[in-house]
């Protein structure tokens, strides 16, 4: 990502899926404000993130009724996992969990 000049290329977009543990381990936030910092660093300015976990999105899936309330980011905006197709709930479930620190 950081090898696109950003400054020539607007809208890219750059979707990522951090670990559920790290966001909410002790140093979670000091972390990810350190991760956010490297990207601005790198001049990279749209970054956006899910911290969802693959269980929780795959019991969505089962009983939607019970997580109506799950908001994940998509491409550029937030929608309610339960209202997205299921292509689009397993390309988000796909995503790599990134495990920082």
């Amino acid at each position: 990502m950081s090898k696109i000049d950003h400054s020539k290329f607007k809208g890219i977009q750059f979707n990522q899926r951090l670990s559920h543990s790290l966001m909410h381990g002790d140093k979670g936030f000091d972390t990810w404000m350190a991760y956010m910092n490297t990207w601005h660093d790198l001049n990279i300015d749209h970054v956006q993130f899910n911290v969802v976990r693959s269980e929780d999105m795959r019991a969505a899936q089962k009983e939607p009724e019970k997580w109506e309330d799950m908001i994940v980011r998509i491409a550029g905006y937030s929608a309610r996992f339960v209202s997205l197709s299921k292509h689009s709930q397993d390309a988000i479930i796909a995503r790599t969990e990134q495990e920082i620190g």
